[in-house]
């Protein structure tokens, strides 16, 4: 880890499905392994990677191995972190948001668990997690904390934003991440109108003042930026496909398959977030011959593939 400066792998909504197919024709189980081919060009120096909800699609419990599976070698490939929160389409219990995978790692202090090594960075206090998640979390990735919550019911409740005042009071060097799957900022798109998150006035309250200097949701299926109580907000496209956003009414019920995903880079005084297309390998070799072919021609790109999503 660099002293000047922490790089994530910020991932979402990637509703991974038994089958390894969504909407039968988007290959989301192979997104996780193009992704890990790609990474050493586009983002070199990881540090961490945090995935905000919707591992699964509408609780397909049978997904969570395949996933699951897939982000773990991700992981180790980079021997960098794995940090989860559970989405709406997840099962909010599953082991896979406690597994010990997602945080024994080297760089990784943990809040009010002893382990050989670390240190504490607050203390955990019996009854104020959601219970089986281990939600809400606190870790310690250098000189910054991130944070994660259950936004999984789309709203926070009392007992997490309760938790998340005990974290805050103690500030970290360089500040803390908000990491949950709901933004609490609506979206600009007709269809996606009051999916935001329920109590975000609330969390305004807590946010406000801390050191809480951005927060990372997804749940959107596009890319949007603003500021939430004095910290930046940053939405990152989602894995699996993208809302069209060309379309102000949205009222096709069409995806877009584009998986994309997110670097975010932070230093002591500021951070930027770059949303980056997936070049999937079945792409690439179409292209490739399809350039092989066609020497004599210009080459065109294919359309963009469009979806019916089911609601």
């Amino acid at each position: 880890m660099s002293a000047d400066q922490i790089t994530l792998l910020h991932l979402s909504d990637l509703h991974a499905t038994a089958s390894g197919t969504l909407f039968e024709t988007i290959p989301v189980a192979q997104y996780v392994q193009d992704l890990t081919a790609q990474l050493p060009r586009t983002a070199p120096g990881l540090d961490a990677v945090v995935v905000t909800g919707d591992l699964v699609h509408r609780q397909d419990a049978a997904a969570y191995h395949g996933v699951f599976s897939a982000l773990s070698a991700l992981r180790e490939v980079f021997d960098i972190s794995l940090h989860l929160v559970p989405g709406n389409h997840d099962v909010s219990d599953h082991p896979a948001f406690s597994h010990p995978a997602c945080h024994q790692h080297a760089g990784i202090q943990h809040a009010g668990t002893q382990h050989a090594g670390t240190q504490h960075a607050g203390t955990q206090h019996a009854g104020a997690q959601h219970a089986g998640t281990g939600l809400p979390w606190s870790r310690q990735l250098g000189p910054l904390r991130l944070i994660g919550l259950d936004s999984s019911t789309a709203e926070l409740g009392e007992q997490q934003l309760h938790r998340l005042r005990e974290i805050l009071r103690e500030p970290a060097p360089w500040g803390s991440v908000l990491c949950l799957h709901h933004s609490p900022v609506d979206s600009p798109l007709k269809n996606l109108a009051g999916r935001g998150l329920v109590d975000s006035a609330a969390l305004a309250d807590v946010v406000r003042g801390s050191d809480i200097r951005l927060i990372l949701t997804g749940h959107y299926h596009h890319v949007q930026s603003g500021s939430f109580a004095g910290a930046g907000l940053w939405t990152t496209p989602a894995l699996a496909y993208q809302q069209p956003t060309d379309d102000p009414q949205q009222l096709s019920g069409e995806v877009v398959d584009r998986p994309m995903y997110s670097i975010i880079t932070l230093t002591r005084h500021s951070w930027s977030a770059v949303p980056l297309e997936l070049r999937r390998a079945a792409t690439i070799s179409s292209q490739t011959a399809s350039l092989q072919t066609a020497s004599s021609q210009t080459a065109r790109p294919s359309a963009t593939g469009h979806h019916t999503a089911s609601s």
